[in-house]
C-alpha cells in the first residue's frame, strides 16, 4: 500500500464559495493555511459538504490584512468520497492559501 501526500496552493480569484478540493477516495485533509491578500480584514468560512449537508469548521473568521490562518489549528479532517471541502471568498483576490492532503492507495 502506497502513501501518498498532496499538496496544492490555493487561489481564490472570484466571490464567492469555492471547492477546493474533491474528495474521490478515503483522504485526510492535513493542513489548509489561508492568507489574507488584501489591504482590510477579510471574513473567511471554511466547511466540508457530505451528502449535500454542510459541516463548519470555522464560520466567519476574521483575517488581518497580510496576516495567514491554520484553519484546522493542527488537526485533521477525514473526508470520504464525495465530500467537498470549501471556502468562502468575500472580496475579489483576497484569499490564497495553502493545502495539504494524504491518503492510502
Amino acid at each position: 500500500m502506497a502513501e501518498i501526500f498532496k499538496s496544492a496552493l490555493i487561489n481564490l480569484g472570484i466571490v464567492g464559495n469555492h471547492e477546493v478540493h474533491a474528495a474521490t477516495e478515503p483522504e485526510v485533509v492535513l493542513s489548509l493555511i489561508l492568507s489574507n491578500n488584501h489591504e482590510g480584514t477579510v471574513p473567511v468560512s471554511v466547511w466540508v459538504t457530505r451528502n449535500g449537508e454542510d459541516f463548519f469548521f470555522r464560520r466567519d473568521i476574521r483575517i488581518d490584512s497580510g496576516d495567514s490562518l491554520d484553519v484546522l489549528r493542527g488537526t485533521k479532517v477525514a473526508l470520504l468520497a464525495g465530500d467537498t471541502l470549501n471556502v468562502s471568498n468575500p472580496i475579489q483576490g483576497a484569499v490564497s492559501g495553502f493545502l495539504s492532503t494524504y491518503k492510502d492507495e
